[in-house]
């Protein structure tokens, strides 16, 4: 999940479990500790961006790395706050809620998260939220905002904390339930179209858990469609996306595109584009619209020529009216 989404619920965890003891510190501490994971970030400044991707969401957000750090953050501030009558066990509770909160939720996206690293880099994605979404992170921001504003002693703080992560949580588990029905509607189209695939991935397209997407793979590509929960008809539209692994014969075994090939989670296309080969990681969708295979890819890696191995991430989603391009996306959430 995004930054903010990390900051605020850390925030509101830390007031629920020692903002009585602490003040408004318990927010403070909540907010930094709960980005924590993501110190993984500064590996952009010095690897290679291949690495960087792998890095990112690697071992700092694996559940060694919490197990490991945990106990000592937990001694550390006991000892500091012995004098405001904070238990070993208060401060136990805070980093675990606040650290596995964050590998939790970035479970949940489609990037993927090394759980298990350095004993296995394979890497978990749920796909029920976008890494950024409004309806989840409202409640706990205005949450936040409150308990801010708020005096210590005020009563109305504990309601602020029950009620932000209460539906929060509740539109968690609701995310759940659209993806199972999801799921369901997307295969049902495609046996009805007899369309053949070995693997299938479905997630949610950006801001919102209304509107999803739909990649199923075969040994020669992708079939890709989009569905609303307002759609009227249940019979999805695809569209098909080609591999061509051909274009990448001589590059395939190399290292590098290895481990884009495994970052990708085996959902990739190559593109020509005049003398330069692109590599595009499916999970992260198209740019400019929802339903044609000509559209824009969100994430883009240069594989050869000049500027090899630069990263485009959201290439082509600025290009044209950006109002535009989310007036699209809001009439395509509504249905067809």
């Amino acid at each position: 999940m995004d930054t903010l989404t990390h900051t605020v619920l850390g925030a509101t965890v830390g007031e629920a479990i020692l903002g009585k003891k602490i003040g408004k510190a318990a927010m403070l501490w909540g907010a930094l500790f709960s980005n924590l994971p993501d110190i993984d970030t500064v590996t952009h400044f010095y690897m290679d961006p291949v690495d960087g991707l792998l890095a990112h969401r690697g071992f700092t957000h694996s559940i060694l790395f919490s197990w490991m750090l945990i106990p000592v953050l937990t001694l550390f501030f006991f000892k500091m706050y012995q004098k405001r009558e904070t238990t070993h066990k208060d401060w136990l509770k805070f980093f675990f809620i606040t650290s596995f909160s964050h590998l939790f939720l970035d479970c949940l996206t489609s990037y993927g998260t090394g759980l298990l690293e350095p004993f296995s880099h394979d890497r978990i994605s749920i796909n029920t939220i976008f890494v950024i979404d409004p309806f989840y992170t409202l409640p706990i921001l205005i949450s936040t905002l409150a308990l801010l504003i708020l005096k210590r002693d005020a009563r109305a703080r504990k309601a602020f904390v029950i009620g932000g992560l209460t539906i929060s949580t509740m539109y968690l588990v609701f995310t759940f339930i659209i993806k199972k029905q999801v799921d369901k509607t997307m295969v049902n189209s495609m046996k009805a179209q007899h369309h053949n695939y070995t693997s299938m991935m479905t997630t949610p397209t950006p801001l919102n858990a209304i509107l999803w997407n739909a990649i199923a793979s075969n040994d020669s590509g992708y079939w890709v469609g989009n569905y609303s929960l307002l759609d009227s008809k249940k019979e999805i539209e695809f569209y098909f996306i080609p591999r061509n692994d051909s274009l990448i014969r001589d590059e395939i075994r190399e290292e590098r595109m290895q481990k884009l090939i495994r970052f990708s989670q085996g959902f990739y296309a190559i593109t020509q584009e005049k003398d330069a080969l692109f590599f595009h990681d499916l999970r992260f969708g198209q740019t400019m619209n929802w339903d044609s295979a000509s559209a824009p890819f969100s994430f883009n890696y240069r594989i050869n020529g000049e500027g090899d191995g630069a990263i485009f991430l959201q290439k082509g989603r600025l290009q044209g009216n950006f109002l535009e391009t989310i007036s699209h996306l809001i009439r395509r959430i509504k249905g067809n």
